[in-house]
C-alpha cells in the first residue's frame, strides 16, 4: 500500500510539473515551425511581422550561383524606413551575430 501512495504521488507531481512547463512553451514559434514553408525565400521573408520581429534580412550564398539579399519590415519602426541590404539594426547584439554566422557556417 504504502508503495502504490508513493508511485501516485511521483505521478502526480509529474503531471502538474508537464502541465506547468507548458506555459513556458514559445508558442509562437512553434506555430511558425508547424506550418508548411512558402515556396519561395522571400514569401517566407515576408512574413517576419507576424513572428514579432521589425525587419529582416536574409543573405543566400548557393554554390554555382550569385550571392543573393532578401529584406522585409522595417529599419527603424518609428520612421518606418524599409530595410535594405546593408543597414544594420540598431539593437543587434554581437552574440546573435555570433549565432548567425555559426548558423551560416553549420548550413542551417
Amino acid at each position: 500500500m504504502k508503495k502504490n501512495n508513493s508511485k501516485w504521488i511521483i505521478r502526480a507531481c509529474l503531471l502538474v510539473g508537464t502541465i506547468i512547463s507548458l506555459y513556458f512553451v514559445p508558442w509562437p514559434l512553434v506555430k511558425a515551425w508547424i506550418k508548411p514553408l512558402p515556396k519561395t525565400i522571400q514569401k517566407q521573408v515576408n512574413k517576419v511581422s507576424e513572428y514579432g520581429f521589425d525587419g529582416i534580412i536574409v543573405y543566400v550564398d548557393k554554390k554555382g550561383n550569385s550571392p543573393a539579399f532578401y529584406t522585409a519590415g522595417y529599419k527603424n519602426r518609428d520612421t518606418k524606413n524599409p530595410t535594405d541590404p546593408n543597414s544594420l539594426f540598431k539593437n543587434c547584439q554581437c552574440q546573435q551575430i555570433i549565432y548567425g554566422r555559426c548558423n551560416q557556417q553549420v548550413g542551417l
